[in-house]
């Protein structure tokens, strides 16, 4: 039998937890405390085509997006050869949106989905503006849509030939954990692939932009001629400044207030636009010399693990060495120019 003292402190302490657990239910009567769920997909209106899925609010949403689209969509071919694979795109209006929103029953489907937040409310459109030292760039569906057709191209691909190599060699081969597979939720600015350089993706993802915004970029350009980036410089680097530029416009107003702090994201900004801007034009230039086709035959080289300067190589019109490169790109560029 327990002394009397350690029986009243052991009913005391069953006391205590009967009252706590009864005033946690009364609590949970009054406020239940439930997580917010995720948005259905069939909270969304909706657009389904023949190569991709649309899921936006609003109708106008619905109705821009696909302009975007459907303009990136029917370009892709006439440089890649293929039409996209089929894809999803979902529209939002803030991130708190897309990461409330169940993606399941689109990834469960197998389609590879672009989680795209409009902001077009909160920043002007793209372009070149006067006083604006560089240019405005903001994400446009159309060249976002771009990379990801091209991302999707290139995983299968290089799917593909990893596939082929397997089988040559009689044995089963993963394609690795840096390859996306399909039923994944993209939700990158700028998405990348591994396996492509950088000048060739943002290239790419131009050609897919409407006209009158590939003509702004090349204005852009030709404008500031005397800046540019060096072809070799431009063929081996990184697309620089993306996660300064993407604080300067969340925050214009902040990134304002300290004099040198503005004169630093102005620079960055500019050095992007120009990696964006010659990307575009070198494979305008390619295009023109030789035909829009060979810039997929520029990406299908790399996937196969050639150099550009190799692919370059196959043709009798383009030198493959980047010096000899820029010299026939700015007669070219000198050529197109009042």
């Amino acid at each position: 039998m327990l002394p009397a003292q350690a029986t009243a402190r052991t009913l005391h302490a069953a006391a205590l937890i009967l009252v706590l657990l009864l005033s946690g239910a009364a609590a949970g009567l009054t406020a239940p405390v439930t997580p917010r769920p995720a948005a259905p997909a069939d909270s969304m209106r909706r657009h389904a085509w023949l190569g991709f899925e649309i899921y936006a609010l609003t109708d106008d949403d619905l109705r821009r997006a696909n302009e975007e689209i459907l303009t990136s969509y029917n370009q892709f071919p006439s440089y890649l050869g293929e039409s996209p694979r089929r894809m999803a795109f979902v529209i939002f209006h803030s991130a708190a949106e897309a990461g409330r929103y169940d993606f399941t029953p689109l990834t469960g489907q197998g389609l590879r989905v672009l989680a795209w937040v409009d902001s077009s409310n909160a920043a002007p459109a793209p372009q070149a503006r006067r006083g604006d030292p560089g240019f405005a760039d903001v994400p446009t569906l159309a060249h976002d849509a771009g990379h990801c057709f091209l991302d999707a191209y290139a995983d299968r691909n290089f799917g593909i030939l990893q596939a082929r190599a397997a089988a040559d060699s009689g044995r089963e081969e993963d394609p690795g954990p840096h390859l996306p597979r399909p039923g994944m939720v993209v939700r990158a600015f700028h998405p990348s692939h591994p396996d492509l350089p950088d000048w060739l993706e943002e290239a790419v993802a131009s050609l897919c932009e409407p006209p009158a915004l590939q003509q702004r970029r090349l204005e852009f350009l030709s404008a500031r001629l005397d800046r540019r980036i060096p072809l070799a410089d431009l063929l081996a680097m990184s697309r620089p400044g993306a996660g300064a530029r993407t604080r300067a416009a969340a925050t214009p107003r902040k990134a304002g207030r300290a004099g040198g702090s503005r004169s630093a994201l102005a620079e960055s900004a500019e050095r992007a636009a120009l990696f964006d801007a010659e990307a575009l034009s070198l494979a305008r230039f390619i295009a023109d010399r030789e035909d829009e086709r060979f810039v997929g035959k520029l990406v299908d080289g790399v996937i196969s693990g050639r150099t550009v300067g190799d692919v370059l190589n196959t043709t009798r019109i383009l030198y493959s060495k980047p010096e000899a490169l820029e010299k026939q790109w700015l007669e070219w560029i000198q050529s197109r120019t009042p």
